[in-house]
C-alpha cells in the first residue's frame, strides 16, 4: 500500500506529531498554549506502491476541549 510521511511541520517542536506510515492516521501528544489551542503548518507525502508520489500542505488546529 501507498506509505505516508510527515515532510515538514511548523512550528518544529519537540511535541510528538506523528503519522503511522500505513495508514495516514496522525496522533499527537503535546501541550496547548495558554489560549487553549496549537497550529501547525504540515505538509504530508504519500508514496504509491508503482512509485507516484504527492504532497499536500495544510494547517491543523488542535483545541483542548476540557
Amino acid at each position: 500500500g501507498a506509505v505516508y510521511s510527515i515532510v515538514t511541520q511548523t512550528p518544529t517542536t519537540d511535541d510528538k506529531l506523528t503519522i503511522d506510515s500505513s495508514t495516514g492516521a496522525m496522533t499527537w501528544e503535546g501541550d496547548v498554549n495558554a489560549d487553549g489551542y496549537k497550529t501547525f503548518i504540515i505538509t504530508i507525502k504519500v508514496v504509491n506502491p508503482d512509485g507516484g508520489n504527492d504532497t499536500k500542505t495544510f494547517t491543523l488546529n488542535v483545541r483542548n476541549n476540557g
